[in-house]
């Protein structure tokens, strides 16, 4: 017997998306705090005279340190105290949207521990990303400041630094986005996938007749009386076009397999063969519309006191009988009242347990032969099939007023739930994912912008020099776009090593997808290119004279 801990039956199916989503919140976390560094050693390097004055006045360096980065920390608190309002925001939106497959989320919120991951968070991004500018800052020679007129220009290592920090943050994005369109498509071709059953106008409904009250249904042919004369007052309704019932639910997670053995095959000791198996009732197929290949289906003559029967799907029939005919096979199921079954029929696969899973040998026995005390009913109705509720809870109460369904809800909700999970994956993913491509564009926005102020004077003597406003366009995009160009070579790098993770959670997808890799690639180069034509169309409009004047 294999034992496993409550927590991996709990969070086991939902870690993998859990940690995704860890990451993806971290990674957003460091764009935003290389932006704040960025802004930051910008803010430091106007602030040059004010320092040089303090130190002229007797400031020492480790006060001057102490005052920037006293700043940066208000701004992080002021930021963290922020987020938690969005965070609130965000939380009744998870409980509003989220599935109801991740365990607890409804029980989810900002309680005491989260709060202070927060502040503390907010207190070491002021701390890591304020101190690094402060130290440059109040390193620098005074007296050099002291010298200089009107505006002060940033040393060749604080333009290194921002452009440094501009590229991370585009390959950060990148990664992120990248993830976030690999995830997307592998949702989408999840959604497309033909389940080989039709969900349209189909409500399913729970019924169990193993209650202690119901101790009148022990007998096995008392339950089969009971199903009968229910589909038959069911199909009497108006706008019912088939019912029937099986003992396990597609899509729904519930599944049961049976070992057999074939008659003349040799087995081991403790060697059988194994498949899915489902007790039906003969409205089953046509209400679910699955289609018949070959032979018969399950109909009345097969009963109690008929020979047994049995029929399977395609992919039994391949992995068992390649080699020919499967109709009038026999097979030998244990723990069956039948001593063997006969195959009468093929019919198509469908993906019982999830839409990503491979098609699994199915077997289906009728339920006037081997009837369990709980089923599942399935009406096809010729319109919404939603206005059947109150009905089917009458019909039941009309057989049985003590029987009651439950569970009750139409079949493209089941199938929308089998989804929930990947869809919730792929739609938080995305959010973060345009977060992220927001602030890859601001950051590089805001570093453009900073460079033409800092370049103004140099703008203004190449104008003055000859340079047309198409040359000075041209200069700023070009410094733009080697960066945005050198981010997206790292970020394809590093998203080809991390989208390696994403591998389990994939459906028909490669984790080295060329067309997600390519077009998030030119979407993000899109984006940066118009984060740089801005600045740069302002750069073009300076006029020389203004700008020679300027220091």
């Amino acid at each position: 017997m294999r034992q496993r801990s409550l927590r991996d039956v709990l969070v086991g199916p939902v870690r993998p998306a859990l940690l995704l989503m860890w990451g993806a919140v971290g990674l957003l976390l460091l764009i935003a705090c290389v932006n704040v560094a960025n802004l930051l050693l910008a803010r430091s390097i106007s602030r040059q005279k004010e320092f040089a004055l303090r130190a002229a006045l007797g400031a020492s360096r480790g006060r001057m340190v102490r005052q920037a980065l006293t700043e940066s920390v208000m701004l992080s608190l002021a930021g963290g105290a922020l987020g938690v309002l969005g965070a609130t925001w965000a939380i009744h939106a998870l409980h509003a949207f989220g599935p109801l497959s991740v365990p607890r989320l409804n029980e989810s919120g900002i309680n005491p521990a989260v709060l202070g991951f927060t502040v503390g968070i907010s207190l070491l991004t002021g701390v890591a990303f304020g101190l690094v500018p402060a130290l440059q800052v109040s390193g620098g020679e005074f007296t050099q400041g002291l010298k200089e007129s009107g505006r002060t220009s940033a040393p060749t290592s604080h333009k290194r630094l921002s452009s440094a920090l501009v590229v991370g943050e585009i390959a950060m994005s990148l990664t992120l986005l990248v993830s976030a369109g690999l995830l997307l498509k592998s949702f989408w071709r999840l959604i497309h996938v033909v389940p080989g059953f039709q969900t349209d106008h189909v409500v399913t409904a729970r019924l169990s007749l193993n209650q202690p009250a119901y101790g009148r249904y022990g007998d096995p042919q008392k339950r089969v009386k009971f199903w009968r004369q229910f589909e038959d007052q069911v199909k009497a309704l108006p706008g019912v076009v088939a019912v029937g019932a099986t003992s396990e639910l597609p899509l729904t997670g519930s599944h049961s397999d049976d070992p057999f053995h074939i008659p003349g095959r040799s087995y081991g000791p403790s060697e059988f063969d194994d498949a899915q198996f489902r007790q039906v009732t003969p409205g089953y197929l046509s209400a679910m519309r699955i289609p018949l290949m070959s032979g018969r289906w399950l109909d009345e003559r097969d009963n109690a006191d008929s020979l047994g029967v049995v029929v399977v799907n395609q992919a039994f029939a391949k992995r068992f009988f390649a080699d020919g005919d499967v109709l009038g096979k026999r097979l030998q199921l244990m723990g069956d009242p039948q001593q063997t079954r006969e195959i009468v029929g093929v019919v198509g696969n469908i993906t019982h347990v999830a839409l990503s899973e491979p098609d699994w040998p199915e077997m289906y026995v009728p339920y006037a032969q081997f009837a369990p005390p709980t089923m599942n009913v399935v009406v096809r109705a010729a319109a919404n099939p939603t206005n059947l509720s109150a009905a089917l809870h009458a019909q039941v109460s009309a057989v049985d007023k003590d029987v009651t369904l439950s569970a009750v809800t139409s079949m493209d909700d089941v199938l929308g739930a089998s989804v929930s999970q990947p869809r919730f994956s792929s739609q938080l993913l995305g959010v973060f994912a345009g977060l992220a491509l927001l602030l890859a564009a601001i950051g590089l926005y805001g570093l453009m912008a900073y460079s033409v102020t800092q370049r103004r004077n140099e703008i203004g003597i190449r104008m003055a020099l000859g340079a047309t406003r198409e040359d000075i366009l041209k200069l700023v995009l070009r410094h733009g776009s080697v960066l945005a160009l050198a981010g997206l070579g790292i970020g394809l790098g590093a998203s080809m090593i991390a989208t390696r993770v994403l591998s389990n959670m994939l459906f028909a997808v490669s984790p080295i997808d060329p067309q997600a890799f390519l077009s998030v690639s030119l979407l993000l180069a899109a984006v940066a290119l118009g984060a740089c034509y801005i600045p740069a169309r302002r750069a073009a409009k300076v006029d020389p004279i203004v700008a020679l004047r300027y220091e």
